[in-house]
This record gives C-alpha cells, sequence and structure tokens, in this order.
C-alpha cells in the first residue's frame, strides 16, 4: 500500500498533468470555436478526444506508474481508461448542453467550470479503476 509521500507525489503529478491535459482540451476547442468556426458541441467532442489520448500516456507513464506492457495489463488498462473517458466525456458534453445551450452561460467560462468537475471525476476513475495493480 502507497504511503504518503508517495499519495502526495501522485497527487500532485495528477494535478500537473490533468492541467496540462485541461489546457490541451480547452486549447483544442478554442481554436475550433473561434478560429475553424465549429460549433461547441463538435469542438467539444474533438477537444475531449485528443485530451484523452494525451491523458493516457501521461496517467499510465507518469502519474500511476504502471510500467507494465504485459497485453492483458494494456488491454485492461486501456479499455477501462476509454470506457471511463467515456462516461466523463459524456458528463462534460451534457454538462455543457446545459450550461451553455439551456442555462446560456459563457461557453468558455463553463468548459474551464466543466473541467474542473471532470478532473476530478477523471482521478477517482483512474485511482480506483484503472491503474490498479494487476497480476500479469
Amino acid at each position: 500500500m502507497p504511503g504518503p509521500s508517495s499519495n502526495r507525489r501522485q497527487i500532485s503529478a495528477y494535478l500537473i498533468f490533468g492541467a496540462l491535459t485541461t489546457a490541451v482540451n480547452i486549447a483544442i476547442y478554442a481554436t475550433l470555436t473561434r478560429i475553424a468556426g465549429v460549433g461547441y458541441e463538435w469542438s467539444n467532442v474533438a477537444a475531449w478526444a485528443v485530451s484523452v489520448a494525451f491523458a493516457f500516456v501521461t496517467n499510465k507513464v507518469w502519474v500511476f506508474e504502471s510500467r507494465s506492457m504485459h497485453p492483458r495489463v494494456l488491454a485492461y488498462e486501456t479499455t477501462t481508461f476509454v470506457a471511463s473517458r467515456i462516461a466523463s466525456g459524456l458528463l462534460d458534453l451534457g454538462l455543457m448542453v446545459v450550461l451553455v445551450g439551456l442555462v446560456h452561460a459563457p461557453d468558455l467560462w463553463s468548459k474551464v467550470c466543466v473541467n474542473v468537475v471532470v478532473v476530478i471525476a477523471n482521478y477517482l476513475f483512474s485511482r480506483l479503476v484503472v491503474f490498479r495493480t494487476l497480476e500479469a
């Protein structure tokens, strides 16, 4: 079982890479909506897809330090990571539709607020389900 300093390192690394993932997500979203003229819904989906790929690599290697490349472990991690990100992606999209589409809140403000909720959900999924220790 990891000790307190290990937990602090993990949370610190998660916050750093979570912030970078959020920055990637918002940068892609803003570029698509502001420069390319793509609607917020499709921009949000594209931003989510790019940030999921970025997050998988950073979470696996640097946050949870999962070094196993055994096919069974890698398949489990990839499948559960993508499934958990689909769940949080649907949460992200649903909250954006509510805030922007129904409440008419500013889209970038909404995007930042929604990302806070999503980052917390993603940490819990990754820590408790995705990158738990598996026997190869």
